[in-house]
Order: C-alpha cells, then structure tokens, then sequence
C-alpha cells in the first residue's frame, strides 16, 4: 500500500485468502483497497459465493469476476452477475480469460463485462502487440494484468530455473 499498489486480486478458491485479507482490511481500516475477487458456476451458488466472500472480506468487492469464460459464458450465470452488481452496490463486473480466443467469445457474448483480467508478461505480449488490449480499451473495457512475474518463475534464482526447467 505504501508503494502505491491498492488493488488486492483474491478468490473464494484460494483457500483462506479472503479471510487473511478481511482481518488486514479490519486492522488497518484506513487504507482504501480495491479488491477483486473471482466465483464460479454454478449459478444458483453465484449470491452464496459472492455473500461469503463479503462476510469474509468484511466489505462489499469492488470487483466481481467470473472465474473463466466457460463461467462467463453460461447465460444464467452471467445474467446473475450482472444482476448482483445492481444488488449488492459492486462497482464492476467481469471475467479472468487466458487467450484472445475467449476474449472474442466474451465480447461476442450478451453481455459486456466491466473489467477483464488477462495474462501479460515480458515473455507474452501478443495481447499488446496485436492491438487487443487497445480494442478492449476503445470499448470501455478495464483490462487487470495478472502473471505479469510468470506467477513467481520470473524471480527464481538461475540454479532453480535449470533444476526445475532444465530445458
């Protein structure tokens, strides 16, 4: 937070996250964080998922992502989480994608999302270089990086890189 980074992305998924996150939330009670938090299908577990992560946080998300395009795509589940942003005051919505083919079906699909979280990194930049991320932006469409350090590879020391990846 000192450094000026504010958003946290988290996940009912990944395990106690959300909790060790709503206990800093309570303690330093001053700090403004943006937090992200991703759910999954089934729909009819969509307003249990994002209750529970707001029990756990202690807030509501600013940011509700569904946790793939597969999720994304399902029409009831999106319809409802479109649904719960009106309900439950979350400013945004949208969807965590891996490539610009589910990008594609994602933009192709009912509705558009608020926000769409991708994979970029120095080893991956195709997204950028091929004007993807441009395009999302001209649509009003707020683009979160995630893996920009290859999920931790990028700071391993050299001798743990060969061991693990000897290729």
């Amino acid at each position: 937070y000192k450094k000026g980074v504010f958003n946290i992305d988290t996940a009912i998924a990944y395990g106690k996250s959300e909790e060790i996150i709503g206990q800093y939330l309570k303690k330093y009670s001053n700090e403004k964080w943006c937090i992200v938090t991703k759910i999954k299908s089934p729909s009819d577990y969509l307003h249990d998922q994002v209750n529970q992560s707001i029990h756990s946080i202690g807030s509501i998300p600013d940011v509700v992502l569904a946790h793939s395009a597969a999720d994304y795509l399902a029409p009831s589940f999106c319809k409802e989480l479109h649904q719960l942003k009106e309900k439950k005051s979350i400013k945004q919505v949208g969807v965590s994608l891996y490539n610009e083919d589910e990008i594609i079906q994602v933009m192709e699909s009912d509705f558009k999302p608020d926000v769409i979280q991708l994979p970029l990194n120095i080893l991956d930049t195709k997204l950028y270089r091929n004007e993807t991320l441009a395009e999302l932006n001209n649509e009003g469409i707020e683009i979160h990086v995630r893996s920009a350090f290859l999920q931790g590879l990028f700071y391993l020391p050299e001798v743990d890189l060969k061991e693990k990846f000897s290729d």
